[in-house]
């Protein structure tokens, strides 16, 4: 046949398939331009096998033929990539890479962080990698490097704390009820110290109050606690009882408070009122028992005893005022005793307040001096429990307080003036408060594992006297809390 006797308008639809055709018997020279389009090719007619090296360019895929639809899997490989043929024009605005993302050299990457750039070993922000410790945070439009919030490393409880905030005690003691070398965060209100076992403990009645555990002994017994933590105490021995005379008994000096202990800690019995011309062996003590009257003015009778340091302080003088004799008041936790005015006992020294068991309450104040001049007054007893003193005539004196230490006042029926009973001393631990003779909270007690602790608490001076007596003193108290 002549080579133009068979064109495809003389062969019917499928009439020619692969069977018919032998092997290279249709090569590209046998086709006219545009003669075989996408619509004459079945699908996976033409593969990789089919098609020569080079036989399919650019120029020959119309615009958006190939998608990924298209694309077997692994198929696009580097090799087959000319280089620059990607552009960034030619990427989609997100790509999604699955898998580790390789950068070799250096590879900037910019609307993902501020001028972050990877060198293939280091990520930099800003041209920097920041300091050890230090994290990448929002700025609100872009990140930063900034530190870390960690804990202040200081000897003294950080001003001003805000919840959440944390400090290391570096100080040798304890610190704001922290131990030392111990961390603790803020929750609002107070440092609370971060323990693997906080305290638990058993002895006294046991009370709450806010975040604290409350333990008050009012008589001697156990204390049992375990687990880490700090303990801040309250101690005050028993108060002293005020002079006092009557016929059967003459004149007599008051007893002397016992003392008060947690473990160790000892908080001396208050000192016992001095007699008009009797024995002053009793009148020193946590706080000192007031002075009596004497028949010469400037005898040993009328001078006070004395307060222990950290305790408490001194009773008041006794006096010769107005043809009559006055004694002086005991001394407080809080202040001195007074010194007889005119015909009247001098007032017991204020006790001090603690809020320890959760709400403020004020103990160990001293007794009042008591007068034998007519018309004069008792002296009143010390804020916090001290009892009053006799006025003149035949008067006993008033009990201190239980469970105050404070001191009893004095008595009498005719004769002269006897001083009132000091109070017990007054040791306190708790944060802000003060011991006795206005000194400084003293540290609180640490505690690490299972230990039992001795409480004794001091009775008061047993009162003196027959029928008409003095004022006895009150007991002591002692109490703990711990954080739980």
């Amino acid at each position: 046949m002549a080579n133009t006797k068979i064109t495809s308008r003389v062969i019917a639809d499928d009439a020619v398939g692969a069977d018919q055709l032998a092997s290279n018997a249709v090569v590209t020279a046998s086709m006219a331009d545009d003669a075989v389009t996408q619509a004459k090719i079945a699908n996976d007619a033409v593969g990789a096998d089919q098609l020569a090296s080079s036989a399919v360019v650019t120029a020959s895929i119309v615009d958006d033929a190939v998608n990924a639809d298209k694309l077997a899997a692994n198929a696009v490989v580097t090799a087959s990539i000319v280089d620059d043929a990607v552009t960034s024009a030619k990427l989609d605005t997100n790509i999604a890479v699955a898998g580790t993302l390789s950068v070799a050299g250096t590879g900037t990457f910019t609307g993902l962080v501020d001028a972050a750039i990877i060198d293939g070993v280091n990520f930099k922000v800003n041209g920097g990698q920041g300091s050890d410790g230090q994290v990448l945070t929002s700025t609100g439009s872009g990140v930063a490097w900034e530190d870390t919030a960690g804990a202040t490393i200081s000897n003294s409880a950080p001003s001003s704390p805000a919840q959440g905030d944390m400090w290391f005690n570096s100080s040798t003691s304890t610190v704001s009820t922290i131990d030392t070398k111990a961390m603790a965060v803020y929750n609002g209100t107070i440092w609370v110290q971060m323990s693997e076992t906080r305290l638990s403990a058993t002895g006294g009645t046991k009370t709450t109050s806010g975040s604290y555990t409350i333990h008050t002994f009012t008589s001697s017994g156990t204390f049992a606690v375990t687990g880490v933590g700090s303990m801040e105490y309250l101690i005050i021995g028993g108060g002293g009882s005020g002079g006092v005379y009557t016929s059967a008994s003459n004149y007599t000096s008051g007893n002397k408070g016992s003392s008060s202990q947690f473990g160790s800690i000892t908080s001396l019995g208050g000192g016992g009122g001095t007699a008009y011309s009797a024995s002053t062996a009793n009148r020193d003590g946590g706080s000192g028992g007031g002075g009596g009257s004497s028949g010469s003015t400037g005898q040993d009778n009328m001078a006070a005893g004395s307060g222990t340091t950290g305790q408490g302080f001194a009773g008041g003088i006794g006096a010769r005022n107005n043809s009559g004799y006055q004694g002086g008041g005991g001394g407080g936790a809080g202040a001195v005793g007074s010194a007889p005015s005119g015909s009247n006992g001098g007032t017991g020294g204020a006790g001090l307040a603690s809020s320890i068991t959760g709400s403020s309450v004020t103990r160990a104040g001293g007794g009042g001096g008591g007068t034998m001049t007519s018309g004069g007054s008792g002296g009143a007893g010390g804020a916090g429990g001290g009892g009053a003193g006799n006025a003149s005539g035949t008067h006993s004196g008033v009990a201190g307080t239980a469970n105050t230490g404070s001191g009893g006042g004095a008595g009498n029926t005719v004769g002269a003036g006897h001083g009132g009973g000091g109070a017990g001393g007054y040791r306190n631990s708790v944060t802000g408060e003060t011991s006795g003779g206005n000194a400084s909270a003293e540290s609180t007690l640490s505690n690490i594992g299972s230990n039992s602790y001795s409480i004794t608490v001091g009775a008061g001076g047993a009162s003196v006297g027959s029928g008409t007596t003095s004022g006895a003193g009150g007991s002591g108290v002692v109490i703990i809390r711990y954080l739980t």
